[in-house]
């Protein structure tokens, strides 16, 4: 394995967890993890940005956190194929409203995510946006 890409991760996680470097225990965990971690995530970047998740939840899994999905958010940032292979409904079909862009909408589903008064998070299509809940432009005054 590359010791820069060693380096590279170990100081990705201390960062995470605010420390100045991860504990002997946690280094010898993350570096034996890094060669199955990197055919799967080839990129610097992409191994980066799982192990500071990792680190800023103390975790000395990257595959676990590799798969949690506010991970695989930030992971989306740098899978340009991804994007390239997903195209925007709201923006390819003629007569939709485009992206809204509020915080709690998806802008790839257009789905809102809000809590309920028990804590309990509801997902629902977005009113402003969402192609079934969108009238056409051409039916806006």
């Amino acid at each position: 394995m590359d010791p820069e890409l060693v380096k590279l991760v170990l100081q990705a996680w201390a960062d995470g967890a605010n420390r100045p470097r991860p504990p002997a225990s946690t280094r010898r965990q993350l570096t034996e993890q890094l060669p199955d971690l990197a055919e799967d995530y080839p990129t610097p970047e992409a191994l980066r940005t799982i192990a500071r998740f990792a680190g800023e939840r103390t975790w000395h899994d990257l595959g676990r956190a590799a798969l949690h999905p506010d991970c695989k958010r930030r992971l989306a940032r740098f899978d340009r194929t991804q994007e390239a292979a997903m195209p925007v409904p709201a923006q390819r079909e003629p007569g939709i409203r485009p992206y809204c862009g509020a915080l709690e909408c998806d802008e790839v589903s257009r789905l809102r995510s809000a809590e309920d008064e028990q804590g309990c998070t509801v997902v629902s299509p977005c009113p402003q946006c969402h192609p079934s809940a969108a009238r056409p432009l051409s039916a806006v005054s």
